[in-house]
């Protein structure tokens, strides 16, 4: 749209203190006799459109105080009704006019750069939730794949599956567990290292609140091969990996030891 700069100040006084100084001019100069003479009303409707101008430069107290100077003035030197029959009333009805056009020139900016916003939160919403459906669709495929062979299996021998088809599958499910709650925690070397864990008998849970949101994705590796690092380095028979949302810590890892007196819950 369009810029209209607002006139500067001092260009708006000097238009006002014209418009109080050239009636009287132009009275004083002539014959009074010829006072309405068309050559001696000139000023009306020059006066009038030096507040139209005014008003369109942003000038509203200017413009309206050039219009009311106008009236004053004619109205004094030709007398009211006939400074209204000789073009007041022209110069009163344009200034209105720029005016409610300025308004309605500004609503509809305003309307257009409101509208422009909704466009682009619209549009961004529209790119995340296509990103969102790209990764549950890849997180689907890779469900297919983790599980398809492992499923096929157990569907062709009727659940009769061996010891390490019975282990494959427990990984299997706790894969596909880890895929839907954690996902943005996990990379290769934490899912390898947590396959590890759980081969060796151990019980993973991984739960992803928020915490990794906010962290850029090179910090965000970084993160993920450290807690690799982790459960490769550390003996436990159950571990919890949590991140929530937390200003100062992106991931929680607890690994303990069951004890006899121990239950899953406690």
């Amino acid at each position: 749209s369009a810029i209209v700069v607002r006139m500067p100040l001092w260009a708006a006084v000097v238009a006002l203190v014209s418009a109080a100084i050239i009636p009287v001019l132009v009275t004083l100069s002539l014959d009074p006799l010829t006072l309405r003479a068309p050559f001696a009303t000139w000023y009306i409707g020059g006066l009038g459109v030096l507040a139209v101008v005014c008003i369109v430069r942003r000038r509203f107290v200017v413009g309206w105080a050039t219009i009311v100077v106008l009236t004053v003035e004619s109205s004094v030197y030709l007398g009211f009704g006939d400074a209204l029959s000789l073009g007041l009333v022209g110069s009163v009805m344009w200034a209105a006019v720029a005016h409610l056009l300025v308004m309605f020139w500004d609503r509809a900016v305003r309307d257009t750069e409101r509208l422009a916003g909704i466009q682009q939160a619209v549009s961004a919403w529209h790119a995340t939730q296509q990103v969102r459906q790209r990764e549950r669709r890849m997180r689907t495929q890779f469900a297919l794949a983790v599980a398809g062979p492992v499923l096929s299996r157990a569907v062709a021998t009727g659940g009769a599956l061996d010891p390490d088809e019975r282990l494959e599958a427990r990984l299997a499910e706790g894969r596909l567990r880890d895929e839907l709650r954690g996902a943005d925690v996990l990379n290769d070397a934490v899912r390898d290292a947590i396959a590890d864990a759980r081969r060796r008998g151990a019980v993973v849970t991984v739960f992803d609140e928020g915490g990794m949101g906010d962290v850029d994705d090179s910090r965000r590796e970084e993160i993920r091969d450290e807690l690799a690092a982790v459960l490769r380095g550390a003996e436990a028979e159950r571990w919890i990996i949590r991140a929530a949302s937390d200003p100062q810590t992106a991931v929680t890892v607890v690994g303990r030891a069951r004890s006899g007196g121990t239950s899953d819950d406690d």
